[in-house]
């Protein structure tokens, strides 16, 4: 494979050989989506967020996530696959505590976290320290395996990393080069924005019409488990509380915009953060303070027959999981039409995590961000046809389609 900008030199370690190189793109293509999918911790991409961020999806995390081995194998080893103990630290004197492999990981990081164990069980057959030393030299898919695991649960097992060394020697223009690597491969349908090499679709710009709608799965499943994930990790949290100032602070600087303080409406971040970390790229989903903006542009793209997200009037879609109903504010009385024709009025939206019916009738169950001061959960009326219901109180304005696959 050609490699450029991934061979760049990392601190005084030298340029990542060609053949670290070939298996660390091998792996990257098979890898399990889950490995880069979003999380509630403090993890790898938290800790670079100002370095690479902020991410465009799947395909972009994993691209950011090889990123990471390729510049921390440089740090740990020199890119050596069977580096031993580190004789530099004193702590490094029992198997458990003695360091292994390219990425210099411990046996007593297992406890980190069950599928850390849970991993090792499957490949090595066994949790004994020494075994764990002999398999992160010889199985080199395991090591990449186990340590992009590992950096999703912390950042404490790598000292470069967290006291963030390995920043200043991270360039974007690698993490590009690694996701032109990966495309030329497989991945799954979650992590994979642009199959066959083409140009995304670029949120309220024209061109080639836009992909069929989806079914609920994929992409619409993982914007539903991440926001059902959310509600029920803060709903109990007030925005001043210690855990939901800093995950709130996280929607904002994660999307690229600088955190105002609780204080300020915090909604369509939420909304924007969930749709974009769930897969959507940025071009195909147009991240906001405002959700009048995305919402004009969703109806644009409907108007013009292309992108991935298309804003309906109410009486014409019956919306489903993964979708958006947005709603007037402050008794306001806006309408599908004022919306096609504005970026800027107040508004809010949610986004649709279940759909189900009772002995009242069919209903649709939303989360958002900022309901409450807090991340909260609502009920919204459908008729017989699985349409929203009106209302008379702040009244609905739109429900965007989710047609990304």
């Amino acid at each position: 494979m050609p490699y450029n900008r991934t061979r760049q030199h990392v601190h005084n370690r030298g340029i990542p050989p060609v053949a670290f190189l070939d298996e660390l793109v091998a792996w990257g293509r098979t890898a399990p989506d889950e490995i880069f999918a979003p999380n509630a911790l403090s993890d790898i991409y938290s800790n670079i967020l100002n370095t690479l961020g902020p991410w465009e999806g799947i395909p972009h995390r994993r691209a950011v996530m090889l990123e990471v081995l390729r510049v921390l194998g440089g740090f740990e080893s020199s890119w050596d696959w069977n580096e031993g103990r580190d004789v530099s630290n004193p702590q490094s004197d029992t198997p458990e505590e003695i360091e292994a492999g390219i990425f210099q990981v411990s046996a007593n990081s297992m406890n980190f976290g069950q599928e850390l164990r849970d991993l090792l069980l499957n490949r090595v057959g066994s949790l004994d320290p020494i075994r764990f030393q002999a398999a992160m030299k010889a199985d080199h898919a395991l090591a990449m395996e186990y340590t992009a695991r590992l950096l999703r649960r912390t950042v404490r097992h790598h000292g470069p990393v967290r006291d963030h060394y390995i920043d200043a020697w991270l360039r974007r223009d690698a993490v590009a080069e690694f996701q032109t690597l990966l495309a030329d491969g497989s991945v799954s349908p979650l992590g994979q924005a642009n199959a066959g090499g083409g140009s995304a679709n670029n949120l309220g710009g024209a061109g080639a019409p836009g992909p069929a709608p989806s079914p609920h799965g994929g992409y619409a499943a993982a914007v539903s488990q991440l926001a059902t994930q959310q509600y029920e990790s803060y709903n109990d949290d007030n925005e001043t509380d210690p855990q939901l100032r800093t995950q709130i602070r996280r929607y904002w600087t994660e999307l690229g915009f600088q955190f105002p303080g609780v204080a300020t409406p915090w909604s369509a971040v939420f909304v924007s953060w969930v749709m974009r970390t769930a897969g959507a790229s940025a071009t195909e989903f147009k991240a906001s303070t405002a959700h009048s903006r995305f919402v004009f542009w969703s109806i644009r793209n409907k108007q013009n027959n292309t992108g991935h997200f298309w804003g309906h009037r109410l009486a014409t879609y019956a919306p489903k999981v993964g979708d958006i109903i947005q709603n007037n504010r402050g008794n306001q009385t806006i309408d599908y039409d004022f919306a096609a024709a504005h970026e800027a009025y107040q508004s809010h939206s949610a986004i649709i995590v279940n759909l189900g019916s009772d002995s009242n009738g069919r209903f649709a169950i939303t989360v958002g961000g900022n309901e409450g001061d807090t991340v909260g959960r609502k009920r919204v009326a459908l008729d017989s046809q699985g349409h929203v219901v009106q209302r008379d109180s702040n009244p609905f304005i739109c429900v965007i389609e989710n047609r990304k696959a």
